[in-house]
């Protein structure tokens, strides 16, 4: 893409920041094989996001489509499912 490691960390910070603010609902039942990995699952089903964009696809990929219709996707393909998703 031709963007500079600085750049890059700026896109990322910008996706990330609203993430921070977030309260996740405490009622919420663990799905996952991993429980260092409920709370992006859950910031995801809450946030009705489309994609969760990750390298841990072996614990987050069987959560697709949980309560709501997500993918999980690695980065390299973010923008092939970008395509797709939008």
């Amino acid at each position: 893409m031709g963007l500079t490691l600085q750049e890059i960390d700026s896109v990322l910070d910008a996706l990330c920041s609203p993430a921070e603010f977030w309260q996740l609902e405490p009622a919420w039942i663990p799905r996952l094989s991993d429980p260092d990995d409920e709370p992006i699952l859950q910031m995801a089903v809450e946030a009705k996001v489309p994609i969760i964009v990750t390298r841990n696809l072996r614990h987050l990929k069987p959560a697709e489509g949980c309560e709501t219709k997500f993918f999980v996707v690695e980065f390299s393909h973010l923008f092939y499912c970008r395509s797709i998703c939008v």
